[in-house]
C-alpha cells in the first residue's frame, strides 16, 4: 500500500498535463500512487494519461463521463489506498521534494499539513504579502487564522497545497459536493476540519507552483455570469453552517457571514448584467435571508454603497418582480 495517494481531476488540460505528471514522477519520495481522473476530456488528455500509465505502474487512470471537478475528485478519492492524500490540479506543478517535505512533518497528532507555494499569475511570480512560518496549531486556531485579512499563503482553504490524513476522510465520508463547480475546495477543507481530532501542521516550505492562466475556470467564471459561479456563494453558506457547529470565535463567524454577503452582491451584480430572470435571482436572495434579515441587508448595503444611487443598490441586491 502506498504512503501517499495523489488524486488529480483531468479535463481538457492536454497542454499542461505532461509537465504535471512528470513533476510527480520526478519526486524524491517514491512510495506514491497517482490517480488521474479523466472527466470526459475531448482534447486528448485521457490518451495522455493512458500513455503515462503504461510508463509507470504507480499511475492509475479513471475514465468517466463529464460530471465536474467535484465528481472527478470523489471518484479518485474512492479508489485511493494511501495513508495520506494530496489533491493537486493537473495544470500546476509539484516541486521535486514536495512529498518528502510534507511527509517529514507527519506525526500521530497531525491530521493535515498545509504548505507554502509559489504563485505564478499570467507568467509573473507574485511575491508573498506576509512571511510564512512553521508551526503546529489546533484546527480551531487554523480556522480562525484563515479568517484574518490576507493571511500567509500556507494558511488558506485551497485543497492542492495540503496533505490529508486518509482515515479522517474515509471514516467520515468527507467528499466534495458534486453540485458545486466553484470554490468547492473552500468548502471541502472546512468539512475536513469539522471531523478532525488532531492538529494542523503549517510549514513554510514551498512544495507547489500554482499557475493562474487566462484560460482557467477561476478566471473565466468571475468575468461574466454562469450558474456555476453561484457555487462561491453556496459554498460560503455551507461553510458558515459548519462554523456554527465548531468552537470558533464569534469574530470568525462574523467574518464568514460578511464574506457571504459580499459573495451574494457579486453574484447578484453578474446576474443583473447578464439579464438573469428575477425568479432565478430570488432563489439566492431567499438563501441569504436564512442568515440575514432584510433590514440587516439593507443597512449593510447603505454602508457599502452610500456613494451610489439608491437604484443601483436595489438593482444589485434585492430582486424585484418584472
Amino acid at each position: 500500500m502506498p504512503v501517499v495517494s495523489i488524486v488529480s481531476p483531468v479535463y481538457n488540460v492536454g497542454k499542461y498535463l505532461p509537465a504535471f505528471i512528470e513533476s510527480v514522477m520526478d519526486q524524491t519520495f517514491i512510495d506514491w500512487e497517482l490517480l488521474l481522473v479523466d472527466d470526459g476530456s475531448t482534447d486528448g488528455s485521457g490518451e495522455i494519461c493512458d500513455r503515462y500509465a503504461v510508463k509507470d505502474n504507480r499511475i492509475k487512470v479513471i475514465h468517466k463521463t463529464n460530471g465536474g471537478v467535484s465528481s472527478a475528485r470523489n471518484a479518485g478519492i474512492r479508489e485511493s489506498v494511501g495513508e495520506w492524500l494530496m489533491m493537486p490540479d493537473p495544470d500546476d506543478i509539484l516541486l521535486k521534494d514536495a512529498l518528502q517535505v510534507l511527509l517529514s512533518y507527519t506525526s500521530e497528532d497531525v491530521d493535515l499539513i498545509s504548505a507554502g507555494y509559489e504563485r505564478n499569475e499570467f507568467g509573473k511570480i507574485v511575491p508573498e504579502e506576509k512571511p510564512s512560518e512553521t508551526k503546529k496549531v489546533s484546527v480551531t486556531k487554523y480556522v480562525e487564522e484563515i479568517s484574518i485579512l490576507s493571511p500567509p499563503r500556507n494558511i488558506d482553504c485551497y485543497c492542492w497545497n495540503k496533505l490529508y490524513r486518509m482515515s479522517v476522510i474515509m471514516e467520515n465520508a468527507v467528499f466534495f459536493d458534486v453540485d458545486l463547480y466553484f470554490r468547492e475546495d473552500f468548502l471541502y477543507v472546512y468539512r475536513f476540519f469539522s471531523h478532525c481530532s488532531g492538529n494542523v501542521q503549517i510549514i513554510s516550505n514551498k512544495v507547489y507552483i500554482y499557475f493562474m492562466r487566462n484560460t482557467g475556470a477561476a478566471v473565466s467564471l468571475q468575468r461574466c455570469y454562469s450558474p456555476k459561479y453561484a457555487g462561491r456563494f453556496i459554498a460560503i453558506t455551507r461553510c458558515y453552517d459548519i462554523l456554527e457547529q465548531m468552537e470558533v470565535s464569534s469574530l470568525t463567524k462574523r467574518r464568514m457571514k460578511k464574506m457571504m454577503l459580499t459573495a451574494y452582491r457579486r453574484l447578484s451584480q453578474l446576474m443583473c448584467e447578464a439579464g438573469a430572470a428575477t425568479k432565478e435571482r430570488q432563489i439566492y436572495y431567499n438563501k441569504l435571508l436564512q442568515y440575514y434579515s432584510r433590514w440587516e441587508i439593507c443597512m449593510a448595503n447603505i454602508r457599502t454603497f452610500c456613494h451610489r444611487p439608491i437604484q443601483v443598490i436595489m438593482r444589485y441586491n434585492m430582486p424585484t418582480s418584472n
